[in-house]
């Protein structure tokens, strides 16, 4: 039996118009609310799904007990169609809450965070990187004055690449929810 906890998702980006209907299914399977004690969200146009965006333009849907704090089927859904989106999911037992990222065009990216969800990193790559930026202030106070910039700037370097690495990887913020109407084949074709 899977772990139920709370998660958020939402949906922005052009959306074609052939798949409204069935991003409507998607949501209806679904189950979700817009917004945690809010009614059920029950699309059945792609006008619909504008309506019920709010005023940033973005379709925010919520559920308090969904399988593993995850819309599987339709994440997978949106993620076929190259439709953005996030998700954040609430911790529960062993699992930490996280926020989980897709862009069109861009690997999903998958952010452990607090219960507020602003991101955790891993403290071990930034001691490193303080331990490289202490040693790069070491190296200026000996010898040599060019040797000891080289080497300095070598291990300043090295720290922002480590602390580049801890970080998590930057999206492109979602964009209002459109439908857009596909190229005809003629168009396509020019």
């Amino acid at each position: 039996m899977a772990d139920r906890m709370s998660a958020e998702i939402t949906i922005g980006g052009p959306v074609p118009r052939e798949l409204g209907e069935q991003l409507c299914g998607e949501i209806q399977a679904a189950g979700v609310r817009l917004d945690c004690d809010g009614p059920f969200c029950e699309p059945r146009t792609a006008e619909d799904l504008l309506a019920a965006c709010g005023e940033d333009g973005l379709l925010f849907l919520a559920d308090h007990e969904v399988a593993w704090g995850e819309f599987t089927q339709l994440e997978d859904f949106l993620k076929q169609h190259g439709i953005g989106f996030t998700r954040r999911s609430e911790g529960k037992y062993e699992y930490d809450p996280l926020v989980y990222e897709f862009r069109p065009g861009h690997e999903p990216v998958e952010i452990l965070t607090n219960n507020d969800f602003e991101p955790v990193i891993d403290a071990r790559p930034v001691a490193e990187a303080g331990a490289l930026l202490a040693e790069a202030v070491e190296l200026l106070d000996d010898g040599d004055i060019i040797r000891k910039i080289n080497r300095a700037q070598q291990r300043v370097a090295e720290a922002i690449t480590k602390l580049q690495a801890a970080l998590p990887p930057k999206l492109p913020p979602l964009e209002p929810l459109s439908i857009v109407d596909s190229p005809t084949n003629t168009e396509e074709q020019k």
